[in-house]
């Protein structure tokens, strides 16, 4: 191209300038997500009982934002209608069978859940979604360093209640766990976050350290496939596939390895043995049960259900089995038998839009199809942890500055 008048035939590039600094407003914004993730595991502490029921953290926290929120003039913003959607068919349409059958403490979960989702929208408008991730991978390895230090402490508890958990299928006695509902519940929640570190793999790597030594502890099935699948991801996004195939294999061959290798020397039921136990153990044989009870109690209510936290209880009604769980380890299941066949269609519905509405956003749509994949053998249905993070990053996603 021929120069112009007066310009220089040469054009001497420019010195390049510092390398730019993580501005220390955004990690300022990431601080409050973080903490909002810790505050939502903490689901095993009650700060106050008000007519019988224990307030979480997470509940109070809600109250008293929403009461200031309020007070102060501030207008809600909208929330992300999908899951907005969801939570108002639930806390609706329930009411029909709750007249027949009864109100369950449940229901305030809901609603919590509901109110979280419009804070959200508020407080983190000025947040990105990259803001947020952040502040959710601090809360998840502090969370994971928790779990790992408490296992550590009580190693030899952790140990003997896992042998009590696989000879007769009662639920294991291991103190401080975070995430009510047992080992398994605690392996799988920390193990479901690991969706947030796949774009980092060496956050990834840090994570997984305490993270696959509290799975491996409490040798949980669901945790390792829910694990293993993140691990798969983020390797396939980093490497090449042939090259991302190797180091899973590389990883899997290992992790067998130790599995077999440690077997003899803790003489205790690990993971391995666990899947290959698959169907014969008490806890398989225990949900198997469940989910048999939970069809039969269906298929007498399919139009209205029994209404949400009356699940387990409709089981027991119909078959007369002394079901120890208070909760029926399916999502899909527990809303057909909470809202009849209407609760698991526009569960899915929604759960789809959500999908659509997190286009661009890797980690959010992973964390979110892992969630439902795992929702078939755990979690229950107004999880805090899971309506915090898709509240949170909702809110980001909506925010102005994702748009600038």
């Amino acid at each position: 191209m021929r120069p112009t008048s007066g310009s220089p035939l040469i054009q001497v590039a420019s010195p390049p300038g510092p390398p730019r600094r993580r501005s220390n407003s955004g990690l300022r914004r990431s601080v409050p997500a973080a903490v909002l993730y810790v505050i939502s595991s903490l689901q095993t502490l009650s700060v106050v009982e008000f007519g019988g029921m224990a307030i979480k953290p997470l509940q109070l926290i809600t109250a008293i934002a929403c009461i200031g929120l309020l007070a102060q003039g501030m207008r809600l913003a909208h929330p992300l209608r999908p899951v907005a959607l969801y939570l108002g068919f639930v806390l609706t349409f329930t009411l029909l069978p709750y007249s027949v059958y009864g109100a369950k403490p449940l229901y305030l979960n809901y609603l919590f859940a509901l109110v979280l989702l419009f804070l959200a929208s508020a407080f983190f408008a000025g947040t990105t979604y990259e803001e947020g991730l952040r502040g959710l991978r601090w809360g998840a390895l502090t969370i994971a360093a928790y779990s790992a230090t408490n296992v550590l402490l009580q190693y030899d508890r952790v140990l003997a209640s896992r042998a009590y958990d696989a000879s007769s299928g009662a639920r294991a006695q291991v103190e401080n766990l975070l995430y009510g509902g047992g080992i398994n519940v605690e392996a799988s929640w920390i193990a479901l976050a690991s969706m947030f570190f796949v774009e980092k793999p060496k956050q990834f790597v840090i994570y997984s350290a305490p993270t696959v030594f509290v799975i491996l502890a409490f040798s949980s099935r669901t945790a390792t496939l829910v694990w293993g699948i993140c691990a798969a991801v983020m390797l396939f996004r980093a490497l090449r596939p042939s090259l991302a195939f190797l180091a899973t294999l590389a990883i899997g061959s290992a992790f067998l390895f130790y599995q077999v290798q440690s077997s003899s020397d803790l003489s205790q039921l690990n993971v391995i043995q666990r899947f290959l136990e698959t169907g014969n153990d008490p806890g398989s044989q225990g949900r198997v049960a469940l989910w048999k009870g939970g069809f039969e109690a269906f298929l007498q209510h399919p139009f209205f259900g029994y209404g949400i936290g009356n699940e387990v209880d409709a089981i027991r009604g119909v078959t007369g089995l002394p079901v120890l769980e208070d909760n029926v380890h399916n999502l899909y299941l527990g809303n057909a038998l909470a809202l009849g066949l209407l609760g698991p269609i526009v569960f899915i519905i929604c759960m789809a839009l959500l999908w659509i509405r997190l286009s661009g956003r890797f980690s959010a749509r992973g964390y979110l199809l892992v969630f439902l994949a795992a929702g078939f053998l755990e979690f229950r249905g107004a999880d805090s942890v899971f309506y915090t993070v898709v509240a949170l990053l909702g809110a980001c996603v909506l925010s102005p500055k994702e748009s600038d």
